[in-house]
């Protein structure tokens, strides 16, 4: 069976070894607020590279911060997360050194990961997408996983600036419901399937800044828009959020057609 992990210390940046599986991402949750996600999770039949045994006979300095690395099938990284062991450790006397096949790790994610999200990586180990909309699918908190999948996958693309001379953008609203749906379709405007451009609106503005490809100006022309009543009386999408993205969007010279249904 191939690896679909490594993990890589965040100070050397030397790959530690790689494992199978990795089993409660999100966790047996000990503690949880607003900012950290402290969990126990396990690394399943993990291995160590040669080169990090070696690392640990000529240096003794902790072993704090890590990156969760996935993996495709050709062994290439698509997706990381960060992670803070609770109790570093001297490199030397680390768990890693110990030859156990499973190891357990107790620490502190820098963000939430979703449960959907592992679900979601196996899918993309395999083949990332390559036609927009299949998230539309998706119930409302596993969009919000393949929010965090594309956002998470468009940092191991490499140049992701689109080619596209005329800077038009077509925004597909046929399955735009809420804000989570939104930016799945915004991300596949601005990157093809799969693509992410912010998830909120906070994000959303980095990414207008330059920090994930294409900078403004351009246009985005948003077809299949609807404010429609659905049968529980609920709107497709909320009112005040659509006029927040059409402020933020012109305040950074973008172009916004918005084309009804």
């Amino acid at each position: 069976m191939v690896a679909k992990f490594q993990i890589k210390d965040d100070e050397s940046d030397m790959i530690i070894g790689e494992f199978k599986d990795l089993i409660n991402l999100p966790g047996d949750n000990i503690a949880n607020d607003v900012e950290n996600f402290t969990c126990k999770t396990k690394l399943i039949d993990f291995t160590v590279t040669d080169e990090f045994k070696q690392y640990c006979l000529q240096t003794k300095v902790y072993v704090n911060n890590l990156h969760f690395i996935i993996l495709n099938m050709n062994g290439d990284a698509i997706g990381s997360y960060y992670f803070t062991i609770d109790e570093p450790m001297f490199s030397h006397k680390s768990i890693f050194l110990s030859g156990d096949k499973n190891i357990e790790l107790v620490g502190t994610f820098s963000e939430h990961p979703f449960v959907t999200a592992l679900e979601l990586w196996e899918k993309w180990r395999t083949c990332p997408p390559i036609k927009k909309n299949k998230w539309a699918h998706l119930a409302s908190s596993e969009r919000a996983g393949w929010l965090e999948v594309a956002r998470l996958h468009q940092e191991y693309k490499g140049d992701i600036e689109t080619l596209n001379q005329e800077r038009v953008y077509e925004l597909d609203g046929t399955y735009v419901e809420d804000s989570t749906s939104f930016f799945c379709a915004l991300g596949e405007a601005m990157h093809g399937p799969g693509g992410y451009y912010g998830f909120n609106l906070s994000s959303l503005e980095d990414c207008l800044s330059g920090n994930f490809g294409i900078v403004s100006p351009f246009s985005i022309v948003w077809s299949n828009f609807s404010f429609e009543i659905q049968s529980d009386n609920s709107i497709r999408m909320e009112p005040d959020f659509f006029y927040d993205v059409i402020k933020l969007m012109t305040s950074f010279q973008l172009t916004l057609t918005i084309l009804p249904k």
